[in-house]
């Protein structure tokens, strides 16, 4: 994996329930993931395509996001407890940059092809041009009130926002990649941001980070 730091390597379980009797979702963690996908998924082209980028994002938390995490999802710098709330103005970042990382991972890994990244990337971007409220509500808004719209209903949704963090943290991402390209004439690339950033021996998580920390000192 390019943007993976050589000496950060550990093993990965994936639970990988197969299933139309549970909900679907994936649930990450540090050296392990819990995903659920419809009971067809593995046989049916159209179903796999639809949820490929699944496990690579789930992998990608392995690091950003559990070994790397936002100061405010990690109170006191420790992780777990429920003493204090928790904090989710960076999730443009824990899930932001997880999701650009794990669509680029899908068609490295050969579960999507190339043009079929591209079509999602371009899916993205439409969704994103066409929701309204983005001309009122500030990304961070929703990274703030992730709790609330996690389960929120689907009514004036593109008004109000959702969890927008993921899609509209894609294309942030993608920008800063280009831009990264770009000032170093085809030099470096996130992945080498990526691996100054989560670079670090194997083990417990590394926890607390802040958004100063994370984009200055790299």
């Amino acid at each position: 994996m390019d943007c993976q730091a050589d000496q950060w390597i550990h093993p990965m379980n994936f639970l990988y329930t197969l299933s139309d009797h549970v909900a679907h979702f994936g649930l990450e963690h540090h050296e392990s993931n819990d995903s659920r996908v419809p009971e067809r998924t593995l046989v049916d082209p159209d179903v796999l395509r639809a949820s490929a980028y699944l496990l690579p994002h789930e992998y990608v938390h392995s690091w950003n996001g559990k070994y790397r995490r936002p100061a405010g999802l990690a109170p006191d710098g420790k992780d777990g407890g429920f003493e204090k709330p928790m904090k989710g103005d960076m999730l443009w970042i824990y899930e932001g940059l997880t999701n650009y990382l794990g669509e680029i991972l899908t068609p490295r890994s050969g579960l999507w092809t190339a043009e079929e990244y591209r079509e999602s990337l371009a899916k993205t971007a439409a969704e994103m041009d066409a929701t309204a409220g983005r001309t009122w509500r500030p990304l961070e808004d929703t990274t703030i009130a992730a709790q609330v719209l996690y389960g929120a209903s689907s009514d004036y949704e593109s008004y109000r926002r959702s969890v927008d963090f993921y899609s509209e943290g894609t294309l942030i991402w993608l920008e800063i990649d280009v831009t990264i390209r770009q000032l170093s004439k085809g030099a470096k690339s996130l992945d080498d941001f990526c691996r100054a950033f989560h670079g670090g021996p194997s083990g417990a998580p590394a926890l607390k980070f802040t958004t100063s920390k994370m984009l200055w000192r790299h």
